[in-house]
């Protein structure tokens, strides 16, 4: 009976040596994944913004001046 204890004891702790670093890194590599789409998404939106920003200056060129003071 102790031989079966031991060796139950010996299978869950290298099921949990190969689970947690595996685990981790699925976690790394979701989290890395997450971030970076939101880094190209934030890129996305600032490359919008900065052309509605143009647009404006081109349309009302009288305006340009106040909107660079505003956006400072």
């Amino acid at each position: 009976m102790e031989k079966l204890s031991q060796n139950i004891l010996r299978l869950s702790i290298s099921a949990a040596l190969i689970t947690i670093p595996a685990s981790a890194l699925f976690i790394g590599y979701e989290y890395l994944g997450y971030k970076k789409g939101i880094a190209e998404y934030a890129g996305e939106v600032s490359a919008k913004y900065e052309k509605f920003i143009e647009n404006i200056k081109e349309m009302y060129p009288e305006r340009a001046q106040t909107l660079e003071e505003y956006l400072q």
